[in-house]
Protein backbone atom coordinates (compact mmCIF):
# COMPACT_ATOMS: atom_id res chain seq x y z
CA UNK A 1 0.00 0.00 0.00
CA UNK A 2 2.91 2.14 0.66
CA UNK A 3 4.28 1.88 -3.05
CA UNK A 4 0.91 2.58 -4.57
CA UNK A 5 0.87 5.67 -2.42
CA UNK A 6 4.54 6.55 -3.48
CA UNK A 7 3.80 5.63 -7.32
CA UNK A 8 3.43 7.96 -10.46
CA UNK A 9 0.49 5.68 -11.52
CA UNK A 10 -2.64 7.76 -11.10
CA UNK A 11 -4.64 4.61 -11.51
CA UNK A 12 -2.59 2.36 -10.11
CA UNK A 13 -4.63 -0.12 -7.64
CA UNK A 14 -3.58 -3.47 -4.99
CA UNK A 15 -5.66 -6.65 -4.01
CA UNK A 16 -5.65 -6.72 -0.24
CA UNK A 17 -7.20 -9.70 1.94
CA UNK A 18 -10.34 -10.27 2.63
CA UNK A 19 -11.94 -8.52 -0.55
CA UNK A 20 -10.40 -5.37 -0.01
CA UNK A 21 -8.80 -3.25 -2.93
CA UNK A 22 -6.98 -0.15 -2.67
CA UNK A 23 -7.22 1.84 -5.50
CA UNK A 24 -4.93 5.51 -6.21
CA UNK A 25 -7.14 7.86 -8.03
CA UNK A 26 -5.56 11.25 -8.92
CA UNK A 27 -3.79 11.88 -5.35
CA UNK A 28 -6.07 10.04 -3.51
CA UNK A 29 -5.92 6.62 -1.72
CA UNK A 30 -9.19 4.62 -1.48
CA UNK A 31 -9.98 1.39 0.10
CA UNK A 32 -13.35 -0.27 -1.28
CA UNK A 33 -14.54 -3.82 -0.16
CA UNK A 34 -17.53 -3.39 -2.69
CA UNK A 35 -16.80 -5.39 -6.72
CA UNK A 36 -16.26 -3.04 -9.37
CA UNK A 37 -19.63 -2.32 -11.21
CA UNK A 38 -19.95 -3.83 -14.53
CA UNK A 39 -20.80 -1.37 -17.24
CA UNK A 40 -24.16 -1.41 -18.09
CA UNK A 41 -25.43 -3.32 -21.49
CA UNK A 42 -26.48 -0.76 -24.36
CA UNK A 43 -29.93 0.98 -24.15
CA UNK A 44 -32.30 3.15 -26.54
CA UNK A 45 -32.99 6.87 -24.61
CA UNK A 46 -36.53 7.63 -24.93
CA UNK A 47 -36.90 11.06 -26.83
CA UNK A 48 -38.32 12.93 -25.06
CA UNK A 49 -37.80 10.98 -22.14
CA UNK A 50 -36.23 9.46 -19.20
CA UNK A 51 -33.88 6.58 -18.55
CA UNK A 52 -31.71 5.05 -15.56
CA UNK A 53 -28.50 3.86 -17.09
CA UNK A 54 -26.31 1.96 -14.34
CA UNK A 55 -25.26 5.08 -12.00
CA UNK A 56 -26.88 7.76 -14.29
CA UNK A 57 -30.32 8.99 -14.44
CA UNK A 58 -31.01 10.46 -18.06
CA UNK A 59 -33.49 13.13 -18.53
CA UNK A 60 -34.31 13.96 -22.75
CA UNK A 61 -36.59 17.34 -23.22
CA UNK A 62 -37.16 18.72 -26.31
CA UNK A 63 -36.76 22.61 -26.23
CA UNK A 64 -35.09 25.50 -28.49
CA UNK A 65 -31.83 26.03 -27.99
CA UNK A 66 -30.92 29.98 -26.94
CA UNK A 67 -27.68 29.99 -26.78
CA UNK A 68 -27.04 28.42 -23.15
CA UNK A 69 -24.08 27.03 -22.38
CA UNK A 70 -22.88 23.42 -22.84
CA UNK A 71 -21.81 21.57 -19.50
CA UNK A 72 -20.98 17.92 -18.69
CA UNK A 73 -23.80 17.32 -17.07
CA UNK A 74 -26.32 19.62 -18.96
CA UNK A 75 -26.19 20.34 -22.73
CA UNK A 76 -27.88 19.84 -25.57
CA UNK A 77 -28.06 17.87 -28.69
CA UNK A 78 -29.34 19.29 -32.05
CA UNK A 79 -32.87 17.19 -32.89
CA UNK A 80 -32.72 17.18 -36.35
CA UNK A 81 -28.76 15.54 -36.25
CA UNK A 82 -29.95 13.15 -33.42
CA UNK A 83 -33.54 11.79 -33.97
CA UNK A 84 -32.76 8.36 -32.13
CA UNK A 85 -29.92 7.79 -29.30
CA UNK A 86 -28.32 4.80 -27.71
CA UNK A 87 -26.45 4.90 -24.28
CA UNK A 88 -23.46 2.97 -24.18
CA UNK A 89 -20.22 2.31 -22.36
CA UNK A 90 -17.03 3.82 -23.83
CA UNK A 91 -15.34 1.99 -26.72
CA UNK A 92 -12.11 1.63 -28.55
CA UNK A 93 -11.71 3.73 -30.90
CA UNK A 94 -14.44 6.56 -29.98
CA UNK A 95 -13.83 9.96 -30.19
CA UNK A 96 -14.56 13.43 -29.45
CA UNK A 97 -14.52 16.71 -30.90
CA UNK A 98 -16.35 19.24 -27.79
CA UNK A 99 -16.72 22.53 -28.86
CA UNK A 100 -13.68 24.79 -29.30
CA UNK A 101 -11.14 21.79 -28.81
CA UNK A 102 -9.02 19.52 -30.72
CA UNK A 103 -10.92 15.62 -31.27
CA UNK A 104 -9.18 13.39 -29.29
CA UNK A 105 -10.34 9.85 -28.36
CA UNK A 106 -12.62 9.36 -25.37
CA UNK A 107 -10.12 7.75 -23.12
CA UNK A 108 -7.48 10.56 -23.69
CA UNK A 109 -10.36 12.92 -22.73
CA UNK A 110 -11.15 11.32 -19.89
CA UNK A 111 -7.24 11.25 -18.63
CA UNK A 112 -7.22 14.99 -19.63
CA UNK A 113 -10.33 15.17 -17.41
CA UNK A 114 -8.72 13.11 -14.39
CA UNK A 115 -11.47 10.94 -14.36
CA UNK A 116 -10.83 7.51 -12.68
CA UNK A 117 -10.15 4.52 -14.37
CA UNK A 118 -12.71 2.40 -12.80
CA UNK A 119 -15.45 4.61 -14.00
CA UNK A 120 -14.13 5.36 -17.27
CA UNK A 121 -16.62 2.28 -18.40
CA UNK A 122 -19.56 3.32 -16.34
CA UNK A 123 -19.90 7.06 -18.08
CA UNK A 124 -22.45 6.97 -20.28
CA UNK A 125 -21.44 7.52 -24.31
CA UNK A 126 -25.00 8.72 -26.28
CA UNK A 127 -24.57 7.03 -29.42
CA UNK A 128 -25.87 8.06 -33.14
CA UNK A 129 -25.74 5.58 -35.18
CA UNK A 130 -22.18 4.66 -34.77
CA UNK A 131 -21.47 8.55 -34.37
CA UNK A 132 -20.72 9.99 -30.70
CA UNK A 133 -23.03 12.66 -30.14
CA UNK A 134 -22.06 13.45 -26.45
CA UNK A 135 -19.73 11.78 -23.36
CA UNK A 136 -21.57 12.37 -19.59
CA UNK A 137 -19.17 14.53 -17.95
CA UNK A 138 -17.27 15.48 -21.35
CA UNK A 139 -20.17 16.97 -23.11
CA UNK A 140 -21.31 17.21 -26.81
CA UNK A 141 -19.34 16.86 -29.71
CA UNK A 142 -19.44 19.76 -31.80
CA UNK A 143 -20.82 17.85 -34.86
CA UNK A 144 -24.33 17.74 -32.66
CA UNK A 145 -23.83 20.91 -31.22
CA UNK A 146 -27.61 22.93 -31.90
CA UNK A 147 -27.79 26.53 -33.51
CA UNK A 148 -29.15 29.53 -31.79
CA UNK A 149 -32.93 29.14 -32.19
CA UNK A 150 -32.56 25.20 -33.49
CA UNK A 151 -34.67 22.34 -32.08
CA UNK A 152 -32.66 20.21 -29.72
CA UNK A 153 -32.90 17.76 -26.80
CA UNK A 154 -32.03 19.03 -23.51
CA UNK A 155 -30.05 16.32 -21.64
CA UNK A 156 -29.61 16.39 -18.11
CA UNK A 157 -27.48 13.65 -16.11
CA UNK A 158 -27.82 13.04 -12.71
CA UNK A 159 -26.53 10.54 -10.04
CA UNK A 160 -29.45 7.84 -9.84
CA UNK A 161 -31.06 6.90 -6.45
CA UNK A 162 -29.40 4.45 -4.57
CA UNK A 163 -32.34 1.98 -4.65
CA UNK A 164 -32.14 1.97 -8.94
CA UNK A 165 -27.99 1.94 -8.47
CA UNK A 166 -28.28 -1.74 -6.92
CA UNK A 167 -31.56 -2.88 -8.79
CA UNK A 168 -33.75 -2.87 -5.54
CA UNK A 169 -37.12 -1.26 -5.90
Amino acid sequence: VLDLCRGEDPSARVDLPRGTLARRCYGRLELVREPGAAPPDPAPLPLPGELTWGRWHVVCAPAVYGGQPQGPWDFWLDRASAPSLTLRPRQTGDRLALAGRPEKSLKKWMIQEKVPRHLRDLLPVFDRGGQIAAAGGLGPDRAFCPKRGAGAWHITLSPAPQAEQTGKE
